[in-house]
């Protein structure tokens, strides 16, 4: 689709930033084409919204969300899932073939051959399509018991999003090694042709792409001036100079330590012994620095995400959703953690 076509088209639309992800842009693409497929396939296309802007800012993924494009999709699928479970078993039964095939994948070291890797990441694409009726059947309470059930169990067991991104990761630095560490900012339509190192550092520092639709190297706030119909909520703090941060109990606890802050992968060898990892959210790269640090504080998650999950494992105090963490607390900031009240303070600022 041409994007001048489309930006006609489209409804004016407000966006939120739901998440801050250390991911690939080709794996944040599936999903934005997973969205739109499922829409096409429920016949629902012909309102069109662009329900997701992808942002990276300084190395990681933030993903602004359309709310009412999610609700609108969320109730066509209802829709459907009401009329019975033929549409998810259908399609989450080849998500499951395209898990499958992953693990295949991943038992195998990279190829360092562009055809495997564009065929790896055509799988991921079309596994993609399941994925989203799996996630969003399982996530809308009004689902039909019988298939949230379903989707519940896989999401329990789920690791389609994180695995497709690794294999996508290790892929690419096998065909291009010389772009290690830059590898996210690659497009699915560059795998043949990788662009030059000195446009991928500048897509690392500020990077706007919708799906496949569009990209470009510019600050969001820009993209905004150019493209006015899309408005971004500005992601507000009352009061940065904040002495006290609070959260949710994950894993009970308090312990004092400096901070250390943990966007991207990339950083995961920086964690020291007794730190205090605070990060957006935490994933299962994460782990060997969540062994070393002495607890955890994270913007995002519930009482199930990794953080909670792994904290209690480890037995790690652990402060959830604090909603400010990254954004209040600096590298070297002595802090206690009471994770018995939930309550983050900092008792020395790192100059």
């Amino acid at each position: 689709m041409d994007w001048n076509k489309v930006y006609k088209k489209i409804e004016e639309a407000e966006f939120e930033k739901v998440y801050t992800r250390d991911t690939s842009a080709i794996i944040q693409q599936a999903w934005v084409g997973g969205l739109w497929d499922v829409l096409k396939n429920l016949r629902a296309s012909e309102h069109l919204q662009i329900g997701v802007v992808h942002y990276i800012n300084n190395g990681v993924v933030e993903v602004w969300e359309n709310v009412k494009y999610t609700n609108y999709f969320s109730e066509n699928l209802l829709a459907k899932n009401k009329k019975g479970s033929k549409f998810f078993d259908k399609h989450t039964s080849n998500y499951l073939k395209m898990l499958s095939l992953l693990k295949k994948y991943n038992k195998q070291n990279p190829s360092g051959k562009v055809s495997i890797c564009g065929d790896m990441i055509d799988n991921i694409f079309k596994g993609m399509f399941g994925f989203v009726v799996m996630y969003y059947s399982a996530v809308n309470e009004k689902t039909p018991k019988i298939i949230r059930e379903k989707a519940l169990k896989m999401r329990d067991k789920d690791n389609y999003f994180y695995l497709s991104d690794k294999l996508i990761r290790e892929n690419l630095i096998s065909l291009y090694p010389y772009l290690s560490g830059l590898e996210t900012t690659i497009l699915r339509n560059e795998i043949k042709d990788a662009p030059s190192l000195s446009l991928l550092k500048k897509r690392k520092k500020n990077f706007v792409f919708i799906g496949e639709l569009i990209n470009k190297s510019i600050s969001l706030l820009d993209f905004a001036k150019e493209f006015p119909k899309l408005r971004f909520k500005k992601d507000l703090i009352n009061n940065l100079n904040t002495s006290e941060i609070k959260g949710l109990v994950a894993f009970k606890g308090s312990v004092k330590g400096k901070v250390k802050l943990l966007r991207r992968n990339e950083q995961i060898d920086e964690v020291k012994k007794g730190e205090v990892i605070v990060s957006s959210m935490t994933t299962p790269a994460f782990l060997p620095a969540m062994k070393k640090a002495s607890a955890f504080i994270t913007d995002e998650g519930g009482i199930t995400c990794h953080a909670s999950i792994v904290a209690r494992e480890l037995k790690k105090p652990c402060i959830i959703g604090t909603r400010v963490a990254t954004k209040v607390l600096k590298d070297g900031d002595l802090v206690e953690v009471d994770a018995n009240k939930g309550i983050v303070k900092i008792l020395k600022k790192n100059s």
